[in-house]
This record gives structure tokens, C-alpha cells and sequence, in this order.
């Protein structure tokens, strides 16, 4: 078990197994993994066509909240992006105004050229930091927009099935497959022949 005294501020605890994970999202009550969040909505993904009038008033609820954290998690990923871009500027500035003789001790390049800037940019431990978050974020906001384009589905999903239950297709196939069973069944029963009578 990781020490929760020792987490990062974009770190967290996974509520169901314990693994270590980016981005909490505390508005939402989603501490959860990437793993454990795609078993909840698959989980949740389910639907019991007897209890449609439920699902139908819970379904936009729960869209409307994993798509509350998927705005979230896009604003995070947008700020992450604009700090990299940030960083990534200011470091080409110091690298840029490095006296000549400092350059291979302070950066690692032997003289200023456009590669040489962006591989010492790219090995900088402030910027390998950002975008290592940066990644873990667009993971993070993927994995939730998947939850979202999910419940979307279902939303189409309940409608189908409100459609089927109004039109009493149900009611149909059910009297129909109860009828082939019947015949099924009334074909592998072997009836026995009536016995003759014999004359006395």
C-alpha cells in the first residue's frame, strides 16, 4: 500500500483497489483508477429492461455527472498543456542566453543549433515532469470520455427498449418462445402406443 502522506497534489488513492492515480476529481467524488472507473460504468452500463422507469430517471444523472468530470479532466489537460508550452519557452530562452563555454555543463549541448535546443529541452527534468503529467491526464480524460460516449449509448439504448416495451414486442417474442419451447418439447416426448387387448 502507498503511503497517502506522501502523494503528490495530483495524486490519490484508488477507493477500490489501492493503486496509486493521477487526477482526483473531488468535485464528482471520483477517486477512483482508470482501471476501477472503466469497471464502474461498464458495471453501471447495464441495463434491466423490468426496471426502465428507474434507469430512465438515474440515466441523466450519471451522464450529466461523467460529464462534469470529463470537463473537468479537459480543462486540466489544457492547463498541462499551456504549462508545457510555457515551460518549454522559457527554457529555450535560458538556453539561448547561456554563455558558450556553460553549455555542455549547464545543458548538455556543445553549441546552440535548433536540434541541439530542443534535445535539451526534451531531456530537462522540469519539462520531462509536465509532460509525464501531461500524459497521465490525457489518459485520465480519455478513459472518462469513454464513460461518457458509454452512457450516451445507453441513453439511445433506454429508448429502444421504452420503444419495444410501447409496441409490446416482449410480450410477442416471449408468447413465441414460449410456444416453439411447447413444441420442442411436445416433439421429444415419445408417447407410448395403447396396448392391444387380447381375446379370451
Amino acid at each position: 500500500m502507498v503511503d497517502e502522506n506522501n502523494l503528490g497534489m495530483y495524486e490519490g488513492l484508488c477507493k477500490d483497489c489501492g493503486v496509486r492515480y493521477m487526477f482526483p476529481i473531488e468535485e464528482e467524488s471520483i477517486f477512483l483508477c482508470n482501471s476501477c472507473i472503466k469497471k464502474k460504468y461498464r458495471k453501471e452500463m447495464e441495463i434491466d429492461r423490468y426496471q426502465l422507469e428507474i434507469i430512465s430517471e438515474t440515466q441523466p444523472l450519471r451522464l450529466e455527472k461523467w460529464h462534469s468530470v470529463f470537463i473537468i479532466m479537459k480543462d486540466i489537460v489544457s492547463g498541462l498543456d499551456q504549462e508545457l508550452k510555457a515551460k518549454k519557452a522559457e527554457l529555450d530562452g535560458e538556453i539561448r542566453s547561456c554563455p558558450t563555454d556553460l553549455l555542455e555543463e549547464s545543458y548538455g549541448i556543445p553549441k546552440i543549433t535548433e536540434s541541439a535546443i530542443s534535445q535539451a529541452i526534451e531531456r530537462h527534468s522540469d519539462y520531462t515532469n509536465i509532460l509525464s503529467l501531461y500524459r497521465e491526464a490525457i489518459k485520465r480524460r480519455d478513459t472518462i470520455m469513454g464513460a461518457v460516449e458509454g452512457y450516451r449509448d445507453r441513453s439511445s439504448m433506454i429508448k429502444t427498449l421504452k420503444d419495444l416495451f410501447t409496441s409490446q414486442y416482449f410480450d410477442r417474442t416471449e408468447s413465441i418462445s414460449l410456444r416453439k419451447t411447447e413444441e420442442k418439447i411436445a416433439s421429444t416426448v415419445k408417447v407410448p402406443k395403447p396396448l392391444k387387448r387380447r381375446k379370451d
